[in-house]
């Protein structure tokens, strides 16, 4: 049986001591991110195809959703192999690992890479809004072993094999790129993430009417009509079956070289489609456009105080969200955080407040 890196009492640790109570500290979790607002707002964020219209192509939060419980799947199949895997925390990994997705997907993350000094990658967003954006500043006070799930949960590439890190550090230590998770619960998740958006990219394409069947690699036409059921079922099976054999989670080698052709196939068919990319040159120039005009107004909250309060109780609804926001959390900022108020607050917006807004700026309040 392979055991955590983490003892339970380091897993279960919080930022801020508390009285756990019935449902145990994990599920607890879970109930902490569904009932906060950053999740909410998920339901109105791009997943790849912006500001869908269509109720069923994938939005934010059903991706998340995908990833909890695929993430939970491989836990169940390696707990029947002996390992020592809790679900109820790769159910609430899964569930907050984007909470701080940008509107627009990953042209929205772009955007603020390039807009805020040290960049943005959502990982470690997504750990900077649980830990201190959500409830107006005081965090969601999550455990150690979720808040890890949440900040490694991506990377570049796809792996074939994933192990917890031999020396564990806190999350808050674990904001680039380069940390794998700390639990194999973990690493099950940041599996998960890719495999959840494989087929569901393709069926999306097909509703959209990027892609039909026909076009579809051809080992994979057969499984059109149950195309993303088809690849999790293959993916994760694949997975808790090798894993016991490697003593990581482990896809075949012949796994591996499908994903990477499948998802080869979804790079150049789906993400480079020229509607695709001239919905993210218009997504840049909003996303611009509202950066621009809140980065200015941060300037001037940070340096007046008072101008928020006029903002707050004033007429213009786009300064008067970003006033109440700034006001919730006054502590957090110094002067001289303008990108980074600005960028907080952008990255929470849904697409649809992002395009209201910057309507609002285009269009001038009627005087009368």
């Amino acid at each position: 049986m392979l055991i955590q890196p983490l003892t339970h009492a380091q897993q279960t640790s919080r930022r801020r001591e508390r009285q756990e109570d019935v449902r145990g500290p994990f599920f607890r979790d879970q109930t902490a991110i569904l009932h906060s607002m950053a999740f909410r707002r998920l339901k109105k964020k791009t997943q790849v195809f912006f500001a869908p219209e269509n109720d069923h192509i994938c939005t934010r939060m059903e991706h998340v959703l995908h990833v909890a419980t695929i993430a939970v799947t491989i836990s169940r199949g390696l707990m029947g192999a002996g390992w020592d895997m809790d679900t109820d925390l790769a159910y609430a990994a899964g569930m907050g690992h984007d909470m701080g997705h940008t509107p627009f997907g990953h042209s929205g993350e772009r955007m603020l890479n390039g807009f805020l000094p040290g960049g943005f990658r959502h990982e470690a967003h997504s750990l900077r809004v649980v830990d201190t954006l959500a409830q107006g500043g005081k965090g969601l006070n999550l455990t150690r072993a979720v808040r890890d799930g949440i900040v490694c949960h991506n990377g570049e590439r796809m792996e074939r094999a994933l192990s917890p890190e031999a020396k564990p550090r806190l999350p808050e230590e674990k904001l680039t790129a380069e940390f794998y998770p700390a639990t194999w619960e973990g690493c099950a998740v940041r599996m998960a993430d890719r495999i959840a958006y494989l087929g569901r990219d393709m069926e999306d394409a097909m509703t959209a009417g990027l892609l039909s069947p026909s076009d579809l690699p051809a080992e994979l036409r057969p499984h059109a009509e149950n195309l993303n059921s088809f690849l999790i079922d293959s993916f994760v099976e694949d997975i808790v079956t090798n894993s016991p054999k490697e003593g990581c989670l482990a896809l075949t080698e012949e796994a591996f070289h499908n994903y990477n052709v499948w998802y080869g196939f979804n790079v150049e068919r789906i993400y480079r489609h020229p509607m695709l990319q001239e919905y993210e040159a218009r997504t840049t120039r909003i996303l611009d456009m509202l950066l621009d005009a809140l980065c200015r107004r941060s300037e001037a909250y940070l340096d007046d105080p008072g101008r928020a309060l006029k903002d707050a109780e004033g007429p213009d609804i786009l300064y008067q969200d970003f006033a109440q926001f700034y006001l919730e959390l006054t502590e957090i900022y110094q002067k001289g955080e303008a990108p980074r108020l600005t960028a907080d607050y952008v990255a929470g917006m849904t697409d649809q407040f992002a395009l209201e807004q910057v309507r609002r700026l285009l269009w001038p309040r009627p005087i009368a």
